[in-house]
């Protein structure tokens, strides 16, 4: 019934909650750590998005780890 599916869903809903807000801390450690900065971004894009992507990689990965497979 109803009440079976809240919980599930609730869980679903917190889990991905914490994937979003553990994304955005760790992209911005990442960043930090790798000085992935705006100016980098003005003077070579192409590097930029590189690094962003290698962080957004990274950053998945720990996240599926941490949250996922528990």
């Amino acid at each position: 019934g109803v009440q079976t599916c809240a919980l599930p869903i609730y869980h679903l809903h917190e889990t991905d909650k914490q994937a979003w807000e553990m994304h955005d801390l760790l992209v911005e450690e990442y960043k930090v750590e790798w000085h992935v900065i705006e100016q980098l971004k003005q003077q070579n894009l192409m590097e930029w998005v590189r690094k962003m992507n290698v962080i957004e990689n990274i950053v998945d990965e720990v996240i599926k780890k941490e949250l996922i497979i528990q």
